[in-house]
């Protein structure tokens, strides 16, 4: 059995003294001006509460905020630039998760701690935009979070011993527009009320064409510098098996035939799966270049000539910039029987939907071209349906109406620390710092 098994199996034999840890978590007191971050399981220093933490870390009568990581690297490098940082399994750690008044997390409370979280006022970022159903909206019967909200009794507990963190409904919930909030509902089994629409904190420095930083700005660099169009493929995640449609030959020649170059960035999920071909290998293709999973994909988006993508939320970040899209989707088919899709397919992707090398390859030519050629009317209506807000000052604003609800909580406690007016609305770009 491998490490990582053997970890987990000892990890659920200890789940009864973690629930009884999660129980008396709950009867700690909270302290509301501790804000503890956390995404992508601990394991990430980035999304949506990378940006949220950068902004709120900066202002000068804000919030103690502290980053919660898996990962002690990414402790260490935060700490050496002045930030506040602790393990998940550190001593600094389980305090600062114990006693935070608020969690702001991208997925789960699991990006954090789960087991220290009851209690605490929890905040959604979430992971983007997207076409595909999860969650409590995941209508698959054979599907494990269907079997967990929606099947039998003893399904439920099966899966809610073995995932709880899939759970807790968030206190509040971020939205890019009311389309978007609408999907909230469904999703995590909120009300309408406990959504905001303030847009993205990750857009912000996109818009203010802040420079990379990080992981991204090596790979950013690297795509400034080519003489022919860089394209980023960002393919999303497959929940029964490693990502395996992509023959990288295929990929690479019809890369060849149009004249461009290849960004690859796997999703963290894949990556994690060991789906990133041996350093050996990568070495035979020539047009494909491998994008660090650390990197921030918003901060690679300003570099490149367009994205090829699937039912990934990425395109609608690049939405934002105007840029061409294509879709490459070839199998369809397959993905809806694990996860069906909220909308139809046209509706929603301004761009070529290719299910062959060959349509990719003819895509590609056609996308490096200046414009957005057919798509443009489609295009701006896709936008405007499903981000409200683009003028990259959606941390304020997050910001602003976290405090404002902190200050109406039942119990009358103004615990929460005022934004200083002169902070109202300046955005990020001007306090960037590495988070990764």
């Amino acid at each position: 059995m491998r490490g990582g098994a053997i970890r987990r199996v000892i990890h659920v034999a200890l789940r009864p003294l973690l629930f009884a840890v999660y129980y008396l978590s709950g009867l700690i007191p909270r302290n509301d001006s501790l804000w503890v971050f956390g995404s992508w399981s601990g394991r990430l220093a980035g999304d949506n509460a990378g940006a949220l933490y950068e902004y709120v870390s900066g202002l000068p009568q804000g919030p103690k905020c502290i980053w919660i990581s898996a990962d002690r690297r990414i402790v260490r490098a935060l700490r050496s630039k002045g930030l506040l940082a602790g393990s998940r399994s550190s001593l600094v750690g389980w305090i600062a998760c114990a006693r935070a008044g608020v969690y702001l997390y991208d997925g789960l409370t699991s990006d954090i701690n789960h087991w220290l979280s009851r209690g605490a006022k929890k905040v959604l970022l979430r992971h983007g935009v997207g076409i595909k159903r999860i969650e409590r909206a995941i209508d698959n019967r054979s599907h494990h979070l269907f079997r967990l909200f929606h099947g039998k009794w003893w399904q439920r507990a099966v899966w809610a011993f073995l995932i709880p963190w899939h759970l807790p409904k968030p206190n509040w919930c971020l939205a890019t527009s009311p389309e978007h909030a609408r999907q909230a509902t469904d999703f995590f089994g909120i009300e309408p009320s406990q959504v905001w629409v303030t847009g993205f904190p990750r857009h912000d420095k996109m818009l203010q064409n802040g420079q990379p930083a990080g992981a991204a700005r090596a790979v950013a660099e690297a795509m400034r510098r080519t003489t022919r169009p860089s394209f980023l493929y960002m393919p999303t995640f497959r929940d029964r098996s490693r990502f395996r449609t992509v023959l990288w030959e295929r990929l690479n020649e019809e890369a060849r035939r149009a004249d461009v170059e290849l960004f690859v960035k796997l999703h963290f999920v894949d990556f994690l799966r060991g789906a990133m071909p041996t350093a050996e290998r990568r070495k035979e293709w020539e047009r494909i270049h491998w994008v660090d999973p650390d990197a921030e994909p918003t901060e690679l988006y300003g570099s490149a000539a367009g994205l090829i993508t699937d039912y990934s939320s990425v395109a609608f970040d690049m939405m934002l910039l105007s840029k061409p899209i294509i879709y490459f989707v070839p199998d369809l088919a397959t993905f809806v029987e694990d996860r069906s899709l909220l909308y139809p397919v046209e509706e929603v992707t301004p761009g070529p939907k290719c299910e062959s090398f060959e349509e990719l390859g003819d895509a590609l030519l056609v996308a490096s071209q200046p414009g957005l050629g057919p798509w443009r009317d489609q295009y701006q209506t896709v936008v405007e349906r499903f981000h409200t807000h683009r003028d990259g000052q959606s941390s304020p604003r997050v910001y602003r109406q976290l405090l404002e609800h902190l200050r109406h909580e039942p119990d009358g406690k103004a615990t929460s620390p005022d934004i200083p007016p002169e902070r109202m609305s300046s955005g990020n770009g001007d306090r960037a710092r590495e988070v990764s």
